[in-house]
């Protein structure tokens, strides 16, 4: 018994949500018997598909038309995009005997973005506080901007977060605070009514997509007011009326007294007190600095010897006007102690307190050319705001669905050259690898230089470095092993550095984009971050906006050289968005989620780079 053709007629159809689609499956039986055949639609789009009549009879030689009807639901319920699906026929007497054809459907996008605010109304003297809701019963992902105004612009607005991305179905939160420009002392309670809008950063210009049927579904917009209240409330005002009544009438008094006799200033011509600061330069220098004293015209700064009861070492020359000084030639690793005091004329102020710190121990040479940084400008670490990674695991394929939008850093600190670029960063991990998910503020992509590409970070790129834990590190200990430079930019084609070498790159930069990785190790002395390590294992995904771009990175635990990574466990890390100017290949920009970045070139040091906390 020989199998009967089928085909379809189109073989590619488009669907809205709530509506149907059609389209016609014929069946021709080759063989000499009349035969029955049963059909099935199968795939992604089974559940709201239809074959009208699921069964026919077809004469030897002869043809028959059955419909397959697309009904897919509204909202959630089917996916926007294109689905492929199978028609299969089978023989109701010989189950061996049948044929199957393939096609596709459109499933076209309906947003469905509905966003509620909670109070709609909020009172203060200076800020109102209130949290929006919004929610997408639509078949399809978005991602929004959300931005607030006020029709007589004497509101300020903070939202955090300004991006969210919302799944079919998913909900997000946003907190809006709005603040007074111009607070008022006295009057009535105004109501200043404002607006909160959410743009979709991947909307195309024209008339709005379909959605559900109430105002513009792919547009959320809530409206809201602050009651802004004055500052002195009645009760207040008279209270304050009073007590500047009373000081009114204590000038007075103090007025009328009788003028004390001029008292002879000629014993009191001493400078006042300084105030003394001191921070370790080096293993053997010190940086001492001070306010400047009115009237001084010299200063007398002085070692104290706390081994011999508190007296004074060998004196420091005198000093004239100025507020700083280094003091070299000091044992390494030991407590050193000043006090200063000012002088004017003869006349000498008293001592300041006394101020100590402890010099650096001396660096250990690591190899024979080393540019490490000096040791004398190596400055004392600050405390940093530690980086935040929530667990959990993403997909990288540019959509950014699936994260969990928290714990951000701000990536805003000045490094070198001058940027308006900015990144919020966001870290997540799980047992396999780190991810990170940049949202970068940059209305003008470029490509790194095509004649220097091991630096990935020299053209608009997202760089990430990280190591093994830094705490008990020293200023003078130089990049381990563990520690690596990552870098990946949005530029087409990829160029993807491996452990033999750097393939070319082409200079422009199409509307397509992919991903440029560059994952650099620590040369032989630790000094800096120049040998390439192969990126087979790094993956990543960019995708435009208007004003910029979002990336995302996996980075396997196996490609970084950490292990033993578990809850709770603490690395070392800086994230760092690279801004390349259009008009020069040499001009660009940094800024970095460490201010401490922005002193000196401190990247071969991770005694100074951010702790990274991997949250249960």
């Amino acid at each position: 018994m020989p199998d009967p053709l089928i085909g379809l007629d189109p073989g590619r159809a488009s669907v809205q949500p709530g509506g149907q689609a059609r389209i016609t499956v014929t069946l021709t039986n080759t063989g000499t018997l009349v035969e029955g055949y049963r059909l099935q639609v199968l795939g992604p789009v089974a559940g709201w598909s239809q074959v009208d009549p699921p069964e026919v009879s077809v004469y030897p030689q002869q043809k028959a038309s059955v419909a397959v009807v697309f009904s897919p639901p509204s909202g959630t319920g089917a996916p926007a995009g294109t689905h492929r699906f199978r028609v299969v026929a089978r023989s109701t007497l010989d189950p061996k005997v049948g044929a199957i054809t393939e096609g596709t459907v459109d499933v076209a996008k309906v947003f469905g973005l509905q966003a509620k605010i909670v109070p709609v109304t909020s009172t203060g003297r200076w800020r109102g506080r209130h949290t929006i809701d919004v929610t997408n019963w639509g078949n399809a992902p978005a991602q929004l901007r959300m931005t607030a105004s006020d029709p007589d612009d004497v509101l300020g607005f903070y939202l955090k977060p300004a991006i969210i991305s919302l799944a079919p179905g998913g909900r997000a939160t946003v907190r809006v605070s709005a603040r007074a420009r111009r607070p008022f002392l006295r009057g009535t309670p105004t109501r200043l009514p404002f607006e909160v809008v959410g743009e979709r950063l991947d909307a195309q210009p024209g008339p709005p997509p379909p959605g559900l049927g109430y105002g513009d579904p792919s547009r959320p917009v809530v409206s809201g007011a602050f009651t802004q209240k004055p500052i002195l409330s009645a009760g207040l005002a008279w209270l304050l009326s009073l007590v500047l009544a009373a000081v009114v009438g204590l000038g007075i008094y103090l007025y009328a007294q009788p003028e004390p006799k001029e008292e002879d200033l000629s014993t009191r011509g001493a400078p006042a007190r300084p105030v003394l600061s001191v921070t370790v330069a080096g293993p053997t220098s010190v940086v001492a600095r001070w306010e400047p004293v009115e009237t001084a015209d010299g200063y007398e700064l002085q070692r104290l010897d706390p081994v011999n009861g508190g007296g004074v070492a060998p004196e420091l020359p005198p000093l004239g006007e100025v507020t700083s000084v280094e003091v070299p030639n000091l044992p390494p690793e030991t407590q050193v102690c000043f006090r200063l005091r000012a002088s004017r004329g003869g006349d000498k102020g008293p001592w300041s307190g006394t101020v100590c710190d402890t010099t650096l121990a001396p660096a250990q040479p690591t190899a024979p050319a080393s540019t490490a940084t000096p040791t004398s400008t190596w400055p004392p670490r600050k405390a940093l705001p530690p980086l935040r990674a929530t667990r959990g695991s993403v997909t990288v394929d540019g959509d950014t669905g699936d994260w969990q939008w928290q714990q951000v850093a701000r990536a805003n600190q000045p490094i070198i050259g001058a940027t308006s670029a900015d990144g919020d960063i966001y870290l997540m991990w799980d047992d396999q690898a780190l991810y990170l998910l940049a949202v970068v503020r940059d209305p003008s992509l470029n490509p790194p230089n095509p004649s220097d590409l091991r630096r990935v970070y020299r053209g608009d790129a997202v760089i990430l470095e990280l190591g093994s834990d830094n705490r008990g590190l020293s200023a003078a200990d130089l990049a381990r092993p563990t520690d690596a430079y990552y870098m990946v930019g949005p530029a087409t084609p990829g160029a993807v550095p491996t452990a033999t070498g750097w393939p070319s790159f082409a200079p422009t930069l199409p509307s397509t984009l992919s991903a440029t990785i560059g994952v650099l190790g620590p040369n032989a002395g630790g000094t800096s971050f120049e040998t390439p390590r192969d990126t087979s294992l790094v993956t990543a995904a960019v995708k435009p906006f208007g004003e910029g771009y979002v990336l995302e990175a996996r980075i396997p635990w196996a490609a970084s050289r950490l292990n033993g990574i578990e809850p709770g466990a603490t690395l070392a890390a800086n994230v760092i968005v690279s801004d390349r100017k259009p008009d020069s290949l040499a001009n660009r920009g940094m800024v970095s989620t460490n201010e401490q970045r922005s002193l000196v070139d401190l990247r071969a040091h991770p005694f100074y780079w951010q702790q990274l906390e991997l949250l249960p």
